[in-house]
């Protein structure tokens, strides 16, 4: 596996600096139930696996550094699956396919060896297989994807490449990488964006994100297959909060992420995109946080949000979203 040298002005450049740093000691009894659970941690990769009904959570930056064990949460159980496997990482992606049942992962960076990733490994619910030696577009730092499911294929967008952000889009399915050349309307570059699939529309959403320099970028765009129309410019002007947006019932949950004054945000904001507006949430929100997951369960039409930080420390907490209340599972 290939792996470049992390420039250290990119990192000063990102406003996405992570709250802790360095890396989590891997368990080496793997697959039994544990009266553990993850330790502290932000900037980590969460998917939702419906097939087995489980959180899965990989990576992301805790007090010892990055880890990289692979964990599940099922039946109020969590439980190591792998601690091999891709190198321990932050600011990973991990997309669960739901229609060939496996989760991928891709990029990411490494403070403790001074990496940055551009790998792309397969996770079929056994054991991890990396996918040929590297992505086609490389490493990029803060990128966003989805599983669309319409389509059938994973899609990519934005991040920062270099000192320049993206505005790419690439799609992948069993047959590859590919990208999208752009025409008509497109999303500017941008950095820590959100891109959502919704199953209620059958189309991707991206939400949000950020400039090099920490200005906030307030459009939601929608993806009908190759063609982008942008909707509004009302996302609410929370930085990193793209990082935190999920598809629930017909509209999306974005809760958390810094507000204008760099102090962390317990705001919880829906959009409903039939109507195309935002209305914040009246409801009794977690304690303020960034950097934290956000997963959606379609089958029990709920979210699952773990982790995060806040003022310097790192969360382990796993927060459950169902009928409009938050209930912190113990």
């Amino acid at each position: 596996m290939k792996r470049r040298k992390f420039i250290t002005s990119t990192l000063k450049s990102t406003i996405l600096v992570s709250v802790a740093t360095q890396q989590l000691l891997a368990c080496e009894e793997s697959e039994k139930p544990s009266a553990i659970k993850p330790t502290p941690r932000n900037l980590h990769a969460a998917a939702f696996d419906s097939f087995n009904n489980e959180m899965l959570i990989f990576g992301g930056a805790t007090a010892n550094g990055e880890d990289g064990a692979l964990w599940s949460y099922r039946n109020n159980i969590w439980i190591i699956l792998s601690s091999s496997g891709p190198e321990a990482r932050e600011d990973t992606l991990l997309i669960y396919h739901r229609v060939n049942r496996k989760s991928y992962l891709m990029g990411g960076r490494s403070f403790s060896s001074n990496s940055n990733f551009a790998d792309f490994w397969e996770w079929d619910g056994n054991e991890w297989s990396e996918i040929g030696d590297n992505n086609p577009f490389g490493y990029r730092a803060h990128m966003c994807a989805c599983y669309d499911e319409t389509n059938n294929r994973i899609v990519l967008f934005g991040g920062l490449k270099g000192n320049e952000l993206s505005n790419e889009l690439w799609t992948w399915n069993e047959n590859g990488w590919s990208q999208i050349t752009q025409s008509g309307d497109w999303p500017s570059g941008r950095l820590a964006a959100s891109l959502v699939y919704s199953p209620a529309s059958g189309n991707v959403f991206l939400f949000g994100g950020s400039l090099t320099n920490g200005t906030i970028i307030t459009d939601v765009w929608e993806l009908d297959g190759t063609s982008w129309k942008k909707l509004n410019e009302n996302f609410p002007s929370i930085g990193n909060g793209a990082y935190h947006v999920a598809p629930y019932g017909q509209n999306f949950v974005m809760i958390g992420g810094f507000k204008e004054n760099r102090q962390p945000s317990s705001e919880q904001w829906n959009y409903n995109p039939i109507e195309n507006e935002w209305t914040s949430a009246v409801v009794t929100h977690p304690s303020p946080r960034v950097l934290q997951s956000l997963v959606s369960d379609p089958t029990d039409n709920k979210l699952l949000m773990f982790g995060g930080g806040s003022a310097g420390s790192l969360f382990n907490e796993l927060w459950q979203h169902q009928d409009n209340e938050w209930n912190q599972i113990q």
